[in-house]
């Protein structure tokens, strides 16, 4: 295997989709989402689970902003 250092990309990615929430209840939640670009979209998988899903409770929000904070964003 070879490892080449290369130049950092900026990338202007400036959406996030939250495509679905999967449930297990008193357990985790699985978060699909997408995070969108000009010409770039990359998908990721997250599992809250353990204090962060018993922080939860019933506001949607909470999910939005764990999101963004797992994936290293910032909300505008």
């Amino acid at each position: 295997m070879t490892i080449v250092d290369i130049v950092p990309v900026v990338r202007s990615l400036d959406k996030l989709e939250i495509l679905d929430v999967s449930v297990q209840l008193d357990s985790s939640a699985r978060i699909s989402a997408l995070v969108k670009g000009d010409s770039l979209t990359e998908g990721h998988q997250l599992l809250m689970d353990g204090a962060s899903y018993a922080a939860w409770g019933s506001d949607d929000e909470y999910v939005i902003n764990w999101t963004i904070e797992q994936l290293g964003l910032t909300k505008a």
